[in-house]
């Protein structure tokens, strides 16, 4: 398997295809597996780069020291283009993986030729309630921790999967549930 180390983590990546590059950008605690289906479709004409953000999958496990929030995970997408050799990408982002692409082509914009911010997660409206989201992480960081091990959850992940197909279904589940809870945590709250 494939693997690049970008600072002091180790990310897993796969290079799929031939032509233009796309990089595809995870959401939250989501594999590149959630990309497979589209790959499949684009590798004919694109050069596909897929990805699993430090914390998440197969890159994991991360130390304790190293950092987990989206600044670090975007820095992580400069490294691994920049890492692999390619640059003017078309960047595909989903969920939290939009504000990653999005910070990543406002600090390296030579990286990135286009965007595509795909259900894109929504940004706060009124400036005052940003000084609410500390304190309302810290009452639900204990929850957030354990996530992973409700079934009531695993059911809703199975049920958010259910239109892929197999067997990148049971590997979105498979990798959600093995998520570094650490990772999960500060990616959501930062």
């Amino acid at each position: 398997m494939p693997f690049i180390n970008v600072g002091s983590v180790k990310l897993y990546y796969q290079l799929i295809g031939q032509g233009r590059p796309v990089v595809f950008v995870n959401g939250w605690t989501m594999s590149c597996e959630y990309w497979m289906p589209l790959v499949e479709k684009l590798k004919d004409r694109h050069h596909c780069l897929i990805y699993d953000a430090r914390g998440f999958s197969r890159s994991q496990p991360v130390g304790l020291d190293a950092a987990v929030e989206i600044d670090e995970h975007a820095e992580d997408l400069h490294e691994l283009i920049n890492g692999l050799g390619l640059g003017d990408v078309n960047l595909v982002a989903h969920g939290l993986g939009v504000w990653i692409a999005l910070l990543s082509a406002r600090r390296h914009p030579q990286d990135v030729a286009t965007l595509t911010a795909v259900a894109p997660e929504c940004e706060l409206e009124e400036e005052d309630k940003v000084s609410e989201i500390p304190s309302i992480w810290r009452q639900a960081s204990l929850l957030l921790k354990d996530l992973a091990s409700l079934p009531l959850l695993r059911n809703l992940v199975a049920w958010r999967y259910r239109r892929a197909p197999e067997p990148h279904r049971t590997r979105l589940c498979e990798d959600f549930a093995k998520a570094d809870r650490r990772a999960a945590y500060h990616m959501l709250a930062s």
